[in-house]
């Protein structure tokens, strides 16, 4: 079964952040990413940030549900399209239209 810390160090390594990263995209220090991975519960204010952070819904974090918006989607594209071509992902500009 997985907890909100799994969820957390899974969705932060699948964007290739460290624990660093995430403290400080979210204003907090690294000691306190890494209780968050152990076993301390964020309470939902900074649930929000961690959820902005890692372009996951505070509902994935705290429930495990699968959700994903399409900023997520397109970000989890970006990455694997920047792998693929062996560059860095701030090099891949991804554009959405809507017809219809």
């Amino acid at each position: 079964m997985s907890t909100i810390s799994s969820r957390i160090r899974q969705s932060r390594t699948s964007k290739n952040l460290t624990q660093q990263n995430l403290a400080d995209l979210t204003g907090v220090s690294l000691k306190a990413v890494q209780n968050w991975e152990t076993d301390a519960t964020p309470r939902d204010p900074m649930l929000d940030k961690i959820a902005a952070a890692l372009d996951v819904t505070k509902a994935y974090l705290r429930d495990g549900e699968p959700e994903q918006n399409v900023l997520s989607i397109l970000n989890q594209a970006k990455v694997k399209i920047a792998k693929a071509l062996n560059i860095s992902d701030a090099r891949i500009k991804l554009e959405v239209s809507f017809l219809g």
